[in-house]
């Protein structure tokens, strides 16, 4: 029997119908792959999952953060927040270079872990925890703002992985014998406050054993230190508790002994204008906050390639 035709007003309610039935097969399919996912995360004991409410006190800690830290869900679930269970010295000097960074006062403790995503900007960065048994375990925390369906914060989701970089810097810089090749080591002076970052560019030159760094903490002892010891790279932080890293820039620029020194500008300010103006203003390369080490790394090697060859020049133009 032949099927009844069907009007075009009729055609076009069967294909809306259809595409209607076809996004809602796909919506939930999409909804059960998010949920899975959701589940092996927090149910990995590969992954330290650690949810609060909005005041920062734990909710979730799965399975994988009993096992990493040693807590049960009993001894911390109602009763405390991450910044409890973490090193107090890094919170406290997070806390500082993030009040510089925004130019606002920001407490020590919770509200420090989470000032980044609580606006809305992507937070990854190290943290070391401290386990139940006094032990200390490193890790690389991604931190996101929970909302609810008026965008407003309900709490913090905190997933932590092991810093595998941390122990392996450690376990080189142990059992690795110091190069004997009688070949000059490249330096890199680093002039940073932020005790967090300087702890990860020292892990990262650990790995370099070809390098030799020295740090300053604020841009007079920098200068005076590039001065004397004449790196051959300088990494900069722009924010500095005594002056900015452009006017340090232009007084090291306006010293005949350190203008052809190579400086890294390394700023929280990301904005395209900002990158720009760095560039502009004379910095090798301008790399922002938080330290990507893939990036940094590479732009470390261009810069000490770049001052290699000046010397090179120098030596066969004199």
């Amino acid at each position: 029997m032949k099927p009844p035709e069907r009007s075009p007003k009729e055609d076009k309610r069967f294909a809306t119908d259809m595409a209607e039935l076809i996004s809602e097969i796909r919506r939930k399919g999409a909804v059960r792959k998010t949920k899975t996912l959701k589940n092996a995360i927090l149910n990995s004991p590969d992954f330290s999952s650690i949810a609060t409410d909005e005041k920062g006190v734990i909710q979730i800690f799965n399975v994988g953060a009993e096992s990493m830290l040693g807590y049960t869900s009993m001894d911390v679930l109602d009763k405390i927040t991450p910044a409890d269970i973490s090193d107090q010295q890094e919170v406290i000097a997070r806390a500082k270079a993030l009040s510089i960074e925004f130019g606002t006062p920001i407490a020590p403790g919770f509200a420090a872990l989470v000032f980044k995503a609580s606006r809305g900007i992507e937070d990854i960065y190290e943290l070391t925890y401290i386990c139940k048994d006094g032990s200390r375990f490193p890790a690389i925390v991604s931190v996101t703002a929970l909302r609810n369906s008026l965008d407003a914060i309900i709490g913090y989701l905190m997933i932590g992985t092991h810093n595998a970089a941390h122990k392996n810097v450690q376990t080189k810089a142990s059992t690795t014998p110091k190069a004997t090749t009688g070949a000059r080591p490249r330096t890199l002076l680093y002039i940073e406050d932020n005790q967090a970052n300087l702890k990860l560019v020292e892990q990262v030159i650990a790995r370099q054993p070809d390098i030799h760094l020295s740090t300053a903490v604020d841009g007079t002892k920098g200068i005076e230190m590039a001065r004397v010891s004449m790196p051959d790279v300088i990494l900069m932080d722009i924010n500095l508790p005594d002056q900015n890293g452009f006017e340090a820039l232009k007084i090291l620029r306006a010293d005949l002994t350190t203008a052809h020194i190579p400086v890294i500008a390394l700023s929280g300010n990301a904005m395209v204008s900002d990158i720009e103006l760095g560039i502009k203003s004379g910095f090798f390369r301008y790399l922002t906050k938080p330290i990507k080490i893939n990036e940094f790394t590479a732009t470390l090697n261009e810069a000490l390639s770049f001052a290699e060859r000046q010397v090179l020049r120098a030596h066969s133009e004199g």
